[in-house]
């Protein structure tokens, strides 16, 4: 008796899903942990691509992005201080 290929694919697939459900998700981290790493309040939630798009192609260039993210960097490290 052979097994072919058509056979076999459907039983390798009930067994990685029978694995994947036996095994649960591991638990979330406790809630200190996933404050310690999260970031700043001052952060904003999303870009403002307006802001990075200086040029208003509709395109962020690789220049407009280092530009923003070094005057961010920046404004976070003079706001940072300037809160101590």
């Amino acid at each position: 008796m052979t097994i072919s290929i058509r056979h076999l694919a459907p039983l390798a697939l009930a067994a990685l899903a029978g694995t994947a459900l036996a095994n649960p998700a591991p638990a979330a981290p406790a809630t200190a942990e996933r404050t310690a790493t999260a970031a700043p309040a001052t952060a904003p939630a999303t870009r403002d691509w307006n802001r990075i798009d200086t040029d208003r192609d509709g395109y962020i260039s690789a220049a407009e992005m280092q530009a923003y993210l070094v005057a961010e960097q920046t404004r976070q490290r003079n706001t940072t201080v300037a809160t101590k």
